[in-house]
């Protein structure tokens, strides 16, 4: 077996200092301009998006997280392991994922929630005062 001395060429340092500087340029754009008074943007208002992201990039956002570099390398190798049985595994997800959508979306969206555990410290909260609401 061969062993080839693999490093970073030209073009890929080129690329990797590309995408540091554009996410550091970001970074200081945003930084200048809350800096300026441009905008006094809260911690719920950077997490959420001011929830006033339509449907492309929040789906983008949500398909980015769920497709990591562990799912990239982790199926291929599950698909060799298991055979077809990740298939099933794949079917179940959908139908969790259309299950949820019809049913757990539409309970807490008017909640205008940030996070899964409000709805526990919430429910905690109204548990402790006897509060009808």
């Amino acid at each position: 077996m061969v062993s080839e001395d693999v490093r970073f060429g030209t073009w890929d340092w080129v690329v990797f200092a590309a995408m540091l500087g554009i996410s550091a340029i970001i970074g200081i754009f945003y930084a200048v301009r809350e800096a300026l008074g441009h905008s006094e943007a809260t911690t719920g208002e950077y997490l959420m998006g001011g929830r006033k992201l339509g449907l492309i990039p929040v789906s983008i956002s949500i398909l980015v997280s769920f497709f990591s570099a562990i799912v990239l390398l982790g199926n291929p190798a599950e698909m060799y392991t298991l055979n077809t049985m990740l298939v099933w595994a794949t079917v179940g997800m959908y139908l969790a994922v259309v299950l949820a959508a019809a049913i757990f979306v539409p309970l807490l969206y008017p909640l205008q929630l940030t996070s899964s555990f409000e709805v526990r410290n919430n429910m905690l909260y109204l548990c402790k005062t006897n509060s009808p609401y």
